[in-house]
């Protein structure tokens, strides 16, 4: 892992909230949705608050750690992070621009297999030193912080895990869904950078007026699962039945291929429905 010439001064402006709001249970450098083209560049300083637990260079407080520690896994601990129990409604904040990178090198492809290597090879940590001890941290307080949000979303909304999957690809950010949430999602919010302009993915279940009363649904989990198998193996050039993992045809076809362990891998899968209404600010 890289690190920014920023990146302790970045912490010590964090551990402010961290230990300010009960609501914030890490600090993250890093941001899973840093690609160049999804960042604003001009605003180093940027910092938001995200339910999904981002990793790659975090902080967390001595008592949370005597929370977790006794049930802490050996592996998979950051999608162990991301579930529901775990997380108990409490978020992170991570930065506009990535503080840390993934060293290829020196790290090699690790638990991704090298499925997301497109995207952390090209995250790159931020250019611009800011001294963050010089900025106030108040605005990141959750009431502060959802104010300013619900100002900004009055006017925007989304709906299906297809239309989901769909959008994430044509703007170029990871699609994944674990525990319910997409990737730096706050409230089911996702903002980036996209052709210049910041555009927020904003779910439209979400009671701009009062987003604690939004939720995580982890069928969303099983319902990408099956967008993924889908775009796989449902085409012109592999199975043209009908796209049912479960269906005796189809798992006739797995076995006929000599695949039923890539099938069987995919484990639980569920036909899938999420609606995207979308919001650019200039």
């Amino acid at each position: 892992m890289d690190i920014a010439k920023d990146f302790f001064s970045y912490f010590t402006w964090g551990k402010q909230v961290l230990l300010a709001d009960s609501t914030v249970w890490c600090v993250s450098a890093w941001n899973d949705n840093g690609l160049p083209n999804l960042v604003n560049k001009d605003t180093a300083e940027k910092v938001w608050r995200t339910d999904f637990f981002p990793g790659l260079g975090w902080m967390l407080t001595r008592n949370l750690w005597k929370e977790l520690s006794p049930k802490f896994p050996k592996v998979y601990w950051d999608d162990w992070m991301r579930t529901k129990e775990v997380r108990n409604g409490r978020s992170c904040l991570r930065p506009e621009i990535s503080r840390t990178s993934h060293n290829m090198k020196v790290a090699g492809k690790g638990s991704s297999g090298g499925l997301y290597k497109a995207f952390l090879s090209n995250i790159a940590v931020s250019s611009t030193a800011v001294d963050f001890t010089l900025l106030p941290y108040e605005n990141m307080l959750k009431e502060s912080y959802d104010e300013q949000l619900q100002q900004t979303l009055m006017d925007t909304m989304f709906s299906t895990t297809r239309e989901w999957f769909n959008l994430a690809q044509k703007v170029g950010i990871m699609v994944d869904i674990r525990g319910g949430m997409q990737r730096t999602a706050y409230y089911g919010v996702v903002a980036v950078m996209y052709k210049n302009c910041r555009l927020f993915l904003v779910p439209t279940e979400l009671d701009l007026n009062i987003l604690e009363t939004y939720h995580y649904d982890e069928k969303r989990d099983l319902q990408l699962r099956y967008l993924e198998f889908a775009k796989t193996y449902c085409n012109a050039k592999m199975y043209t039945g009908v796209c049912d993992p479960e269906s005796p045809d189809m798992v006739a076809w797995f076995k006929k291929k000599r695949w039923l362990k890539r099938l069987q891998a995919y484990g639980k899968m569920m036909l899938s429905i999420l609606t995207i209404i979308c919001i650019f600010l200039m």
